[in-house]
């Protein structure tokens, strides 16, 4: 599938920035040309700040309200947000309400940057995107790290979802797969996955190598297990359902 990146739109190269309207209109256009009629456009809410902050996904949110009018495709957010950013929480939680952000993945990038402490060269490439000098970026680095006891575990975290989807195919099984209940709980449930998955495949992922592939491929099947009830392929919930307890299960 061709891949439109908004962000190389908008900044092309380092210190290099087109106007956000010109360049949505620019990936607009492309996306129509390639046949694809939705578009998510990745936004980052991190500790980090700069180009991860919250000036630019407000300056993309403005941007898309000015231009949605007359765009053709459908545009919307999918907002990334860094789990030890303690003072964006709130922030993140208003976008979510108000409704301009309708995909939501956690990411965490913080033990990739602490082990970067000490190289500076690396560092310097982060406090560029960060929009700040070297010692205030490993500032902010020591700052998320000393946030890290006050947010809540990784793996509770997406035991609780796992946990949330179960409940809900239990639900859709019950009704039926026509039923609203299916409706919800398969689009959450494919929420939830592509998200473990896109995270999984993250090179800052600090799950070994051979256990993050053996959780991409089981959340690949789930995916199509999900998508083949969606299409009427099967009725049955009871796999979908099972799988998901035992990976709900070994998180505990």
């Amino acid at each position: 599938m061709p891949r439109v990146s908004t962000l190389r739109a908008i900044m092309p190269r380092p210190s290099v920035t087109f106007p956000y309207d010109g360049a949505l209109h620019d990936v607009d256009r492309q996306l129509l040309a390639n046949g694809i009629t939705t578009e998510f456009h990745g936004v980052t809410l991190s500790w980090e700040g700069g180009l991860r902050g919250e000036a630019y996904a407000e300056r993309m949110f403005a941007a898309l309200d000015r231009m949605r009018h007359i765009m053709g495709a459908r545009h919307y957010v999918h907002l990334r947000f860094e789990t030890h950013h303690i003072d964006g929480v709130d922030t993140a939680r208003q976008w979510i309400r108000d409704g301009r952000v309708r995909f939501v993945a956690l990411n965490d990038h913080l033990p990739s940057m602490a082990r970067r402490l000490g190289d500076d060269r690396k560092l310097l490439q982060y406090a560029d995107r960060a929009e700040c000098d070297l010692d205030t970026f490993q500032e902010r680095i020591r700052r998320a790290m000393g946030a890290a006891d006050s947010v809540a575990d990784a793996r509770d975290r997406e035991r609780q979802l796992l946990a949330r989807s179960v409940d809900m195919l239990t639900a859709a099984a019950s009704a039926g797969r026509e039923s609203l209940e299916a409706v919800e709980a398969l689009h959450f449930t494919n929420r939830v996955w592509t998200a473990l998955v896109e995270d999984l495949g993250s090179s800052d992922n600090a799950l070994p190598k051979e256990l993050r592939a053996n959780l991409i491929s089981v959340g690949l099947w789930l995916l199509r297990e999900a998508e083949d009830i969606r299409q009427g392929r099967t009725d049955s919930f009871d796999s979908l359902i099972e799988v998901s307890q035992i990976i709900r299960d070994g998180l505990q």
